[in-house]
């Protein structure tokens, strides 16, 4: 509400203001949507990569460990 007192005190538009906010407020949106995006698509990868080294499941023992990690692995 200030800058928009401030804005029309100092001669400037409420209606280019109130686009301009606008504006922003998709552009923020879009980067927001992108970010998901790309943190959906990297996570699967970046969780199987490191799923695969642990020894606990190279060796196939059937313990308490091995089934919780090949539960998570397959999930």
């Amino acid at each position: 509400m200030s800058r928009l007192r401030a804005s029309q005190a100092n001669g400037g538009k409420v209606y280019d203001l109130f686009m301009e906010q606008k504006k922003e407020m998709k552009r923020e949106s879009k980067i927001v949507q992108i970010d998901k995006a790309i943190i959906r698509k990297r996570k699967p990868a970046a969780s199987r990569e490191t799923i695969g080294n642990l020894t606990t499941l190279n060796t196939g023992k059937g313990t308490w460990a091995y089934e919780f990690l090949k539960s998570i692995r397959h999930a």
